[in-house]
């Protein structure tokens, strides 16, 4: 999930892979065990993307060296940010 790709431009078109850094910045937090990483699309058209690419089932592939019990994602569209809600991912706190 380190790269987000755009989908073809038309009949044609290639597909290009890009740093999701490049796409979006991020926030973090935490509380107790639980972490909270938010994703702001640095432009509205890379929303639709990100609501794609960057699901629950990515973050937990990324963190599964953590063994998070469960992740939860929130959309945020007017925003075009998401929240996760990664539990159990801090060695408890």
């Amino acid at each position: 999930m380190t790269e987000i790709a755009t989908h073809p431009s038309g009949p044609g078109g290639r597909t290009l892979r890009v740093s999701l850094h490049h796409a979006a910045h991020g926030r973090t937090g935490d509380k107790g065990n639980c972490s909270n990483i938010s994703v702001i699309a640095w432009h509205a058209d890379l929303w639709p993307l990100l609501v794609e690419q960057v699901t629950e089932a990515a973050v937990a592939r990324q963190f599964a060296a953590r063994r998070p019990q469960q992740v939860r994602r929130y959309l945020l569209p007017r925003l075009h940010a998401m929240n996760f809600v990664i539990e159990g991912a801090l060695d408890g706190g």
